[in-house]
């Protein structure tokens, strides 16, 4: 089944306080798990600002130049915030991009879910 869009304005609509919007599920799964990214992208960002200076290079996207800070590192822990970023970054890129979501959506946002709680623990 391919995503109705318009699903997304429904789900701001109940986001931002209508009462009376009914967002449908995969409008709901599809934002959590883009939220879920992005609150583990800007937590890492700003550790890895504050603790490291970092600054993504030039040819990078921020984004990309995240991932590769963190799966560079020589930690343990860092590899996985990193390789977990990536992860996410996929997901959340389908879910906001494709209007068809293969594979289980519930499931996936269970999974970025867990992987964003321990992202937060950076």
């Amino acid at each position: 089944m391919s995503f109705d869009w318009p699903d997304y304005l429904t789900l701001a609509q109940a986001l931002g306080g209508d009462a009376e919007a009914a967002s449908s599920e995969e409008a709901r799964l599809r934002s959590a798990l883009s939220r879920a990214y992005y609150a583990v992208y800007g937590t890492a960002r700003a550790v890895a600002r504050a603790q490291d200076g970092y600054r993504p290079r030039a040819a990078e996207t921020s984004h990309q130049g995240l991932i590769r800070h963190f799966k560079e590192s020589p930690d343990r822990a860092r590899k996985s915030i990193g390789a977990n970023l990536e992860r996410m970054q996929k997901n959340r890129e389908r879910a906001d991009y494709e209007r068809r979501f293969d594979g289980n959506l519930a499931y996936e946002v269970s999974l970025m879910l867990k992987l964003g709680a321990s992202g937060l623990e950076t």
